[in-house]
């Protein structure tokens, strides 16, 4: 029987923007539940946002009502090399004071 390649999306996570401060703060805190090719953060909250991948160093930055998408390599042709989000990575935002409106990570992964 042959295989068939599915692209399936994880859970979302959110955080509402009245919880957003000055310090990282997790906000998919399960982390990615399996190797992802595809993350998303949407800023539907009122300010701009600061991402971290670590938790610490400030990385990337992501303006009010809009939508950051990373899609990495998911072939593995012609050199057998794939670039996935590691399963477990979080996803950590701060900004400059509490807002209104909710901020969302979603994530895709490929099962076989």
């Amino acid at each position: 029987m042959a295989q068939k390649n599915i692209v399936q999306a994880a859970e979302y996570a959110f955080m509402l923007g009245s919880a957003l401060t000055t310090s990282f703060q997790v906000v998919n805190s399960s982390g990615l539940p399996y190797p992802c090719f595809m993350l998303r953060i949407v800023n539907l909250a009122s300010l701009n946002i600061i991402i971290s991948y670590d938790g610490t160093t400030s990385q990337d930055i992501l303006k009010a009502g809009e939508t950051l998408n990373i899609t990495t390599q998911n072939n593995a042709l012609p050199s057998s090399g794939v670039a996935l989000f590691p399963a477990g990575m979080k996803v950590y935002v701060k900004s400059t004071a509490a807002g209104t409106g909710t901020l969302y990570v979603t994530a895709y992964y490929q099962t076989v």
